[in-house]
């Protein structure tokens, strides 16, 4: 099973959006939030290519549930 976000939806939506409204740089905004540059930059890569629907949580990594036939 994955791991849970530290950072809300709405945490990231709002730091994407900050970037782009030039509220400061990657490194700035990171530092505001306590987050790692390299997250801010996937953020808003993610933002880019999928909208902010893209930032919502999803859980990866889930395995298969079917059962052992015997």
């Amino acid at each position: 099973m994955g791991r849970k976000s530290k950072f809300s939806y709405e945490v990231k939506l709002q730091t994407v959006l900050d970037y782009q409204q030039s509220k400061g740089s990657v490194q700035s905004i990171a530092k505001s939030v306590e987050a790692g540059k390299t997250s801010i930059k996937r953020w808003i890569m993610i933002y880019e290519s999928q909208g902010a629907d893209g930032l919502r949580e999803t859980h990866h990594n889930r395995g298969s549930r079917r059962t052992k036939s015997e």
